[in-house]
């Protein structure tokens, strides 16, 4: 028994088939588009897999396993063999599920399958010369543990990966595994909402993809495309996308306002930035125990040292020593106790020359405490 899920209903093939046309055709009649998660599953064979966005109101329940074909082909061309096995296992438990049908009503069999540009069923079998990832001969348990360490999985690209036994395709919005031969291949694909996102506009991707602007956020901002992001937030407001446009747009009070169990990790370390750049690193510091990241240390150091130069410069040595005891990362400690030392040996020349009431010593050395610190932290 093969099931195709509709948005997590989950249905026999031929029934899950027959909603899915019934819906689509009212949708189209009446001239509206909804994008629904379709899933077909095995639950024999859990190897065989699919999962999209399917596209209800555009007609193309009528051929489905060929829009599933053409919707991989589009983005994958070269990986036609391995796309034509699934397709065909789709095919070929249609086709079971009809003929048990039509025996279970002691009718004819009459099989009506969609027409797909899939080979004859004796010749499906791929020509060996044209397997990606097929070898001429076994590899070693040595061999194989080395090339899947070697070959990585990544969703954005497409990888091949050897000495596996199911093929895995992850994208966007398609995620399907297809049971192959040891040696398999690893395919990313990337569905046809990754591909809209490029092409339409804020206001479009926005409507039809009313679920998933988390994703679109993501990508407006991964891509700096701000200027749609603003129309975007505009029309469909996210907490997100309204803590992102303000990060960008230095609105540092603005960022602190988000609460912090709304943001993931990258946010939260964008939080304390911004605490950071308002001079408060009491909360900055609370964040970072968390977050543990060398980067914020760092730049929280930097913004002390700022303020420790500063104390030096007007000869407060006890507020310059309170900051020095909060460094905690290397490079700003030593900057700190140079800079320190050097102004403690000024400060007392100043005292000298003016307790001698030496106007000319006393400002020269006043003019070297003012130079302590002009090494920018950036070298740091």
């Amino acid at each position: 028994m093969v099931y195709l899920s509709i948005n997590s209903k989950r249905l026999p093939l031929l029934e899950g088939l027959e909603v899915l046309n019934r819906d689509d055709l009212a949708l189209q009649q009446a001239g509206e588009e909804e994008i629904v998660e379709i899933e077909v599953s095995f639950p024999e064979n859990d190897a065989l897999y699919f999962k999209g966005d399917f596209p209800l109101g555009s007609g193309e329940s009528e051929s489905f396993f060929s829009w599933i074909e053409e919707t991989l082909l589009k983005q994958y061309p070269e990986e036609e063999e391995a796309i034509c096995e699934l397709v065909l296992a789709l095919v070929d438990e249609k086709e079971r599920a009809l003929e048990e049908l039509n025996q279970g009503k002691n009718q004819p069999v009459e099989v009506v399958v969609e027409t797909v540009s899939l080979p004859p069923k004796e010749e499906r079998l791929p020509p060996k010369s044209k397997t990606v990832s097929e070898s001429t001969s076994s590899p070693s348990k040595k061999k194989k543990k080395k090339r899947e360490k070697k070959q990585s999985f990544n969703i954005n690209k497409m990888m091949l990966v050897s000495g596996i036994s199911a093929m895995l395709l992850v994208g966007g919005g398609i995620t399907y595994r297809l049971l192959t031969t040891p040696t398999s291949q690893t395919i990313a694909v990337q569905d046809m909402f990754e591909t809209e996102l490029s092409q339409l506009s804020p206001e479009e991707i926005g409507k039809k993809y009313p679920n998933r602007t988390e994703e679109i956020v993501t990508f407006y901002v991964e891509k700096g495309q701000f200027d749609d992001l603003s129309v975007f937030n505009t029309l469909f407001p996210t907490p997100d996308g309204t803590f992102d446009l303000a990060f960008y747009h230095k609105e540092w009070e603005q960022v602190v306002q988000t609460p912090v169990n709304t943001l993931n990790e990258d946010r939260k370390i964008m939080l304390a930035h911004a605490y950071i750049q308002l001079g408060r690193l009491d909360e900055a510091t609370v964040l970072n125990e968390q977050l543990q990241s060398e980067k914020l240390a760092l730049e929280m150091d930097k913004k002390r040292l700022t303020d420790i130069v500063e104390a030096l410069h007007q000869s407060d040595l006890k507020k310059a020593k309170q900051l020095g005891e909060q460094l905690t990362t290397t490079s700003c400690k030593e900057a700190y106790q140079v800079y320190y030392d050097d102004a403690t040996l000024i400060i007392k020349m100043i005292d000298l020359y003016k307790n001698k009431k030496d106007s000319d010593n006393m400002a020269l050395w006043q003019r070297k405490l003012e130079k302590i610190g002009d090494v920018t932290n950036n070298d740091i």
